[in-house]
């Protein structure tokens, strides 16, 4: 039949259990779907009390978790990464994911894009280390910068140092196989432990297999901060790190899984 779910009732009482006559009328979407056999008696239709105020109890607490995002959103600073597997082919839900545009910064790795392509997001200044098909780091930031970012892409590794008043950032996409030497030296030259600082990204090593990486980090005085799997296979190989100064700052993370790519949003919060 043409439509949506067909309903057919057989009679509607006041002597019906309290919420079955909801119940029976909600199997359609549309009125004209429902078709009622016999008496209809619209005392029939009534609420369950327990029901009633469970359904005010979970209103309120929706309602009170979306203020206390909004209020955490409010007090803190938001930095955010994802592994966006083709930042051309996931624009568009990049730019209706909450969980992406309402960070301050946010870094986009494995961008598959060109040499010099770049792609924008409103109210965001955007900075690139491109290098094609399965490479390449993107930022985007919200906060004025002290200066023009360090940027460095290369066949193994894409990283960007973003320096703003009150933190430095590092956004890092290593593939597998990435030359540790250049990308340490690197990371040693971009690094003052007097500065806020929090290094993060998709370093494609299995926090659960001997990082070489977060030995490195910690060596460096840094704190891995993502204690749960960031890949749809089970293994964390998406990277958060903070070193003292930037844990002073009343800092905390979060993780929220991304309907259009295998890994997590990783999201570092400091408060302003």
């Amino acid at each position: 039949m043409a439509g949506g779910t067909q309903a057919i009732l057989h009679g509607i009482n006041k002597n019906m259990p309290k919420g079955l006559g909801y119940t029976m009328l909600g199997r359609s979407a549309r009125r004209e779907d429902i078709h009622i056999v016999g008496g209809f008696d619209k005392e029939g239709i009534k609420c369950d009390p327990d029901a009633l105020e469970e359904s005010k109890r979970l209103e309120k607490v929706f309602n009170d978790a979306q203020q206390e995002r909004k209020d955490k959103i409010d007090s803190h600073w938001k930095i955010s990464y994802l592994n966006v597997a083709n930042l051309i082919a996931h624009h568009e839900d990049v730019v209706v994911d909450n969980e992406i545009n309402d960070s301050d910064i946010f870094g986009l790795g494995e961008t598959h894009l060109a040499e010099n392509a770049a792609v924008s997001f409103d109210n965001y200044a955007g900075y690139f280390a491109n290098f094609g098909k399965g490479k390449g780091q993107a930022a985007f930031t919200k906060i004025d910068l002290l200066s023009e970012p360090e940027i460095v892409a290369t066949k193994n590794y894409s990283l960007i140092l973003l320096k703003t008043s009150y933190f430095n950032i590092v956004f890092l996409y290593l593939s597998q196989g990435y030359t540790k030497d250049d990308v340490f030296t690197l990371l040693n030259n971009w690094i003052n432990n007097e500065t806020p600082t929090t290094v993060m990204g998709d370093v494609n090593e299995n926090l659960l297999e001997n990082s070489c990486f977060e030995k490195f980090m910690k060596s460096k005085g840094f704190s891995q901060m993502i204690t749960k799997p960031t890949y749809k296979y089970g293994s964390t190989i998406d990277h958060l790190y903070v070193n003292e100064a930037m844990k002073q700052k009343n800092i905390f993370c979060e993780q929220n899984c991304c309907y259009y790519s295998e890994h997590d949003i990783i999201s570092l919060y400091i408060k302003q």
